[in-house]
C-alpha cells in the first residue's frame, strides 16, 4: 500500500510539472504571437528621420526594427566584417560600414559630424575584402532606408569573441566597433548614433548581378514553435494519466482475480 501512495504521489507531481510546462508555453505562445504582430506592424511603418529615432531611443529605447531614413556617404575604409550564414546556410559576411550623415540629416548635432554604422548586406565568404568585389558606389552621397538594430551582448555559449585586430566580428558590439574605428577616436566632434541600421533592399533595376554587398538581410520572420511545445507537454501529461490509469486498472483486476 505504501508503494502505491508513493507511486501516486510521484505521478501527481510529474503530472503537475508537465501541466506547468504546457501552461508556460501557452503564455510564451501568446507573447510570441504579439511580438510577431508588433514586428510586422512596425517594419511596415513609414521611415522616420535619424533625429526622430534618436528622440524615441532616448525616451524609452524601444526602436528595434523601426524603419529609418538615411542620407549620407559611406566611408569604405571603416568596413567591419561580421560572420554569418545566408538563407542557404552558406558562410559569408555582413558588411558594416560607417556612414557620415549629411548635414541636413544631423538634427541637433550642430558643430558636430554624426555617423551611423550601416549593415550594407551580405557578401560570400571569399568576397570579404573590398578589392575583390564590385562595389556599389560606396563613397557618393546616397539615400536609403534601413531597419534599426540595437547592440547586444555576446552569447558566450554560442558565439566566439570578436577579433577587432583581424576585423572579424561574430556579434554586434557598437562599443567595440567604435573603439576599432580610428576616425571616431580622432575626431572630437564625432557623434556616433547609438544603434545600427540594416540597409533594406532597394529596387532591382540598375544593380549589376555581380555587385556586392546585397542588402535586405534583416531576419523579420521570427520562429514560433511554442504551439508544438504546448501540444507536447499537455500530450505527455495526458499520456501519463492514461498509463497510470491503465496501471491502476490492471492492478485492480489482478487483486479481484487473486480474491477469487
Amino acid at each position: 500500500m505504501r508503494h502505491s501512495f508513493l507511486l501516486g504521489g510521484l505521478v501527481l507531481a510529474l503530472f503537475g510539472f508537465l501541466v506547468f510546462l504546457g501552461t508556460w508555453q501557452v503564455q510564451r505562445l501568446v507573447w510570441k504571437n504579439q511580438l510577431i504582430e508588433r514586428l510586422q506592424s512596425r517594419i511596415n511603418q513609414s521611415p522616420v528621420s535619424v533625429q526622430s529615432a534618436l528622440d524615441l531611443y532616448r525616451t524609452n529605447g524601444d526602436v528595434e526594427y523601426l524603419p529609418i531614413s538615411l542620407r549620407g556617404r559611406f566611408l569604405p575604409d571603416t568596413e567591419k566584417h561580421l560572420y554569418t550564414l545566408n538563407k542557404q546556410g552558406r558562410p559569408g559576411w555582413h558588411i558594416y560600414t560607417l556612414m557620415e550623415l549629411a548635414e541636413n540629416d544631423c538634427g541637433d548635432c550642430t558643430g558636430q559630424k554624426r555617423y551611423i554604422y550601416v549593415n550594407r548586406g551580405f557578401v560570400p565568404y571569399k568576397l570579404k575584402h573590398r578589392d575583390v568585389r564590385v562595389e556599389t558606389n560606396a563613397a557618393v552621397q546616397v539615400d536609403l532606408t534601413g531597419l534599426i538594430r540595437l547592440t547586444r551582448k555576446q552569447n558566450s555559449l554560442m558565439e566566439a569573441d570578436n577579433q577587432p585586430l583581424k576585423n572579424q566580428w561574430f556579434w554586434r558590439s557598437l562599443s567595440e566597433m567604435r573603439a576599432a574605428t580610428s576616425i571616431l577616436s580622432k575626431q572630437q566632434n564625432a557623434q556616433l548614433v547609438p544603434f545600427f541600421a540594416d540597409q533594406r533592399a532597394g529596387p532591382r533595376g540598375g544593380r549589376r548581378a555581380d555587385q556586392w554587398p546585397r542588402p535586405g538581410t534583416t531576419p523579420v520572420n521570427l520562429t514560433n514553435r511554442h504551439l508544438g511545445y504546448v501540444i507536447t507537454w499537455y500530450g505527455l501529461a495526458l499520456a501519463l494519466l492514461g498509463v497510470y490509469g491503465f496501471f491502476l486498472y490492471s492492478n485492480r483486476r489482478q487483486r479481484i482475480g487473486d480474491e477469487h
